[in-house]
Formats: C-alpha cells, structure tokens, sequence
C-alpha cells in the first residue's frame, strides 16, 4: 500500500542568509486516498511542542504556557521564532511543517520517554505520538562500514588510541554551516589557552575558505602536538574512545543523543533552529553540559574557562556522573523486552491495522 509520509526536522547546524534549516520529505499520493500518514519528527518532542504553539499568546521574556514544556526563555525559542523575518524562508518552511504535523495520523519522534516524559504526553493528547528513539544505536556505526557520510572520513582512532583517558576535546559544528574568521580565531585562542588535546572538524562549508587561512597565523605549528584538525571524521568513533572527555557541539539533536548514548559531557554552542532549545535542555534540565559563551561574543578567556570546567574539577565529574545515568537510560530503551522496543511495536500493529482497514475503504491500494 502506498503512504504519505514526512519528515520534519532540522538539517542545518547555522547558516548565513541563505542557510535553509529544515527540510521536508513527502511521498506523494492522491490527496483523496485513505492511506495512513505518519509524520517523523527529527528533532526531540520538545521542538515539536514549542512549534505546535508558536503562533498561541504574546512572547516575553519567560514562557510557561506550553503544555510539556518546562518555563523556557525566548532566547530559547528556535530562531526562526526569536526573529522570523532574519531568514523568511526558514519561517514559511516551519509552517509548512508544522501544518504538516498536523495532519498526520501518527507523529513519530526521535527520543524517550525517560529523557523527554512531559513533552512527549502533551504531544499525545493532540496527536498519536511514538517515542522510537534513540533511532541513530539500532546499529552500532563504530563497527558497520555503511557510511553515513557522503563526505570522505579522516580515521583519527590511532591518533586517540595515544591519548590518555578524558583527555581529548571533540570539536564540530555540524556539516552545514557559515562562521567567521574572528569566532575561528576566538575558539581557537581559547583551546590553546586550555591545554587540552583535541580534534577539531573544520569542513569548507562551515568556514566558507580553505585551509591555514581558517585559524590565527600559526596555529596549527602550535597545535601540532596537541591537535588533530580534519575537514570530517566519524563522530561515532570519536566520541566513543575512551580518549574523548568532552564535546564542543552546535547541540544538533542528533549529536546530543550521540554525546549522550556515549556518556560524552558537552559544550554547547547553539546557531540555528532547534539547538538553542536543545542547549536549553542539556544544561538546564538534564545538567550534562554548559554554555560555551554568557555573552553575545565568544571570548577566548571564556572559552578556556569552559573547557576547563567541563573536563577538569568538580563541576567535571558531576557532568560525568550526571551523563552517565542519563546514558543508562538510553542504553536499558533498546534492551529485549524494554519500552521503546514495545513502542515499535505497538505502533508497527496499529499501522498495519490502519493500512487493512483503509485496504477495505479503498480497494483499489494495494500492500
């Protein structure tokens, strides 16, 4: 049987004017065919909750209104809430979207009920909503050799393999992206000023230039001992060594619930769509992160405070411990017998119920 399906979610870590941060993918049918339409949700159910209110009450400094959804900032909204006319077609998209969403006879959403229970119920009183994440561990990409990148993959194993435990900082913004050289050159002073080893992903895209021109003259002379700076890696196998202390994230949902299922604490540096909400839940509620910058600027001397504060200290092992249970949980979901393994299959019966009992409605579909 043909279905309408759509995905809708956040693909663009940050973008200049012309960055376009959520995509949406349909399979299309007749508008007058009974065929189930399930809508898939790449981002966390609080996402999906801020959207489906975005256009209810007066934005002030302090929300508390949104069903499921903790008292949230307007700082924390998604950008194209925060100021819908920086990138219009980023607005009308969401929109698009959202009215989508809304149709749907099931929304389907990457997460959990033990990370996100509130937002995933309020949802559940609008629409039939299944938690399936987290769905990037149903295989482990560390040892597959499926890609997940288009992109050509630096190894950096026997680079972390020489590195003592928690000692390296994982640096990436993503795969799409524009940065200017002054935040390159601010973030770069700011490692150097901590000390830590790391492994930095600087991609063309996300700078918009090529090579040394990206970081302060003579930066990567300095660095060589300490650093390893490649234009894309498996994030997977970097965040899984025992090497890596720490990540330096844009808080893309995917790379959260990655630094997550790795017990990897992180900084969070938000740009675009969904990651200020996101940041909003790593440090606010769950503890297991910090902001990178309090201010509008990234400073250096900030950003060496933070890192030092993430991997080094008290602060350190309690985001550790904090992390690790939080990790658990995700990992005890996918066990045999576990409540996301039920979810699948609840839903995966009552689909193909819906999918036979519209096969009556309209014969002329076929499974």
């Amino acid at each position: 049987m043909e279905a309408r399906a759509t995905l809708v979610g956040p693909v663009s870590p940050r973008g200049g004017s012309e960055g376009v941060a959520l995509s949406f993918w349909a399979t299309p049918v007749d508008e007058e065919v009974a065929a189930p339409f399930a809508g898939a949700a790449e981002g966390g159910a609080g996402f999906l909750g801020v959207g489906e209110e975005e256009g209810n009450g007066n934005v002030d400094n302090h929300i508390n209104y949104i069903p499921g959804v903790h008292s949230i900032t307007t700082t924390d909204l998604m950008t194209y809430l925060q100021d819908p006319e920086a990138i219009p077609v980023l607005i009308l998209m969401a929109e698009k979207g959202f009215e989508q969403v809304r149709k749907a006879d099931f929304v389907l959403c990457n997460s959990m009920d033990e990370l996100e229970l509130e937002a995933l119920s309020a949802l559940n009183q609008k629409h039939p909503t299944y938690a399936i994440g987290p769905i990037n561990f149903y295989t482990d990409f560390t040892k597959t050799s499926i890609a997940k990148s288009l992109w050509s993959e630096s190894d950096c194993t026997h680079w972390l393999n020489s590195k003592s435990s928690g000692s390296v900082l994982y640096v990436s913004f993503g795969s799409v992206a524009r940065c200017n050289k002054e935040e390159i050159g601010e973030l770069a002073h700011g490692i150097l000023l901590s000390e830590v080893y790391f492994v930095w992903v600087l991609h063309y895209d996300f700078i918009g230039w090529k090579g040394s021109d990206a970081f302060p003259d003579g930066f990567e002379d300095i660095v060589k001992d300490k650093g390893l700076i490649v234009p894309w890696c498996n994030q997977n196998m970097v965040l899984s060594s025992p090497a890596t202390g720490g990540f330096l994230t844009h808080c893309g949902w995917n790379s959260v619930l990655e630094s997550i299922w790795y017990s990897v604490p992180m900084i969070c540096y938000p740009f675009l769509v969904d990651q200020p909400t996101n940041r909003k839940l790593v440090v606010d509620d769950w503890k297991i992160g910090v902001n990178l910058i309090d201010e509008e600027q990234v400073g250096r001397k900030e950003v060496a405070n933070k890192i030092n504060m993430l991997m080094r200290g008290e602060n350190s092992i309690r985001m550790k411990q904090a992390i690790e249970k939080v990790s658990k949980k995700l990992h005890d979901s996918l066990d045999v017998g576990a409540h996301q393994t039920e979810i699948l299959i609840d839903f995966s019966r009552i689909w193909r119920t819906n999918c036979m009992r519209d096969l009556l409605i309209s014969p002329e579909l076929t499974l």
